[in-house]
């Protein structure tokens, strides 16, 4: 669509070349983050109220929208500006945002990306250590003494610990295709603890194997 709505000598005149299953594994890679936090509902469902209904309904509604804002802004920064413009960079919302609205629209949307950014790593932060005590009420993790404070207090501290070693470890491009395999193995890991359950409850309901079968099979 891209190519058809702005066709351009410089870009039709490009030689394709094939894409490894490498490549493509690792473009999808950079799509998944697209989709990162809409389970994070499930991490803090002891805290909801009627979890039940409202964690599945939240994950559910949250996919939906994150699905719709993808596509709109892949549309408009892919259909909007000339291929000549984005082609072969990596700033391509920028450049599409430079080339619609001038300086003060890139502007605008660079501010944007920051503070979606902060949000989603402070929703995180808040979200991580949650986990970590939760493990540790299951005696997998140790945590020390104390109260709930104390003990969220102390997770905060070790996993602020553990970041800024992986940041300072690692170029930004190889750490987030390390993160985004180490994502995709745990939930993994989660959808197959999932299947174990419902064979051990002996669920036979076609319709609740159906989900964690296309997930596994599609992670991997």
């Amino acid at each position: 669509l891209s190519l058809w709505s702005h066709p351009s000598p410089s870009v039709s005149s490009m030689k394709s070349s094939p894409i490894s299953a490498q490549s493509f594994a690792t473009v999808v890679l950079w799509i998944f983050y697209s989709y990162t936090g809409f389970n994070a509902a499930i991490y803090v469902s002891g805290m909801a109220k009627n979890p039940q209904v409202n964690v599945p309904r939240a994950m559910l509604v949250g996919t939906l929208i994150i699905l719709l804002i993808y596509f709109i802004m892949n549309a408009i920064f892919l259909l909007m500006p000339p291929q000549t413009v984005i082609a072969g960079h990596a700033d391509i919302a920028a450049r599409a945002a430079q080339h619609m609205g001038g300086y003060y629209l890139a502007l605008f949307l660079r501010v944007i990306i920051i503070i979606t950014l902060f949000s989603a790593i402070y929703s995180m932060f808040i979200v991580g250590p949650s986990v970590y005590v939760a493990m540790a009420q299951h005696g997998i993790i140790p945590l020390g003494s104390g109260d709930q404070s104390r003990k969220m207090s102390r997770a905060s501290t070790i996993q602020a610990i553990i970041v800024l070693i992986i940041i300072w470890s690692s170029p930004l491009r190889s750490l987030l295709s390390y993160i985004g395999m180490t994502l995709s193995f745990s939930m993994l890991l989660t959808v197959v603890a999932s299947v174990k359950i419902l064979k051990e409850k002996q669920i036979r309901t076609i319709s609740q194997w159906i989900a964690p079968i296309i997930f596994i099979l599609a992670t991997v």
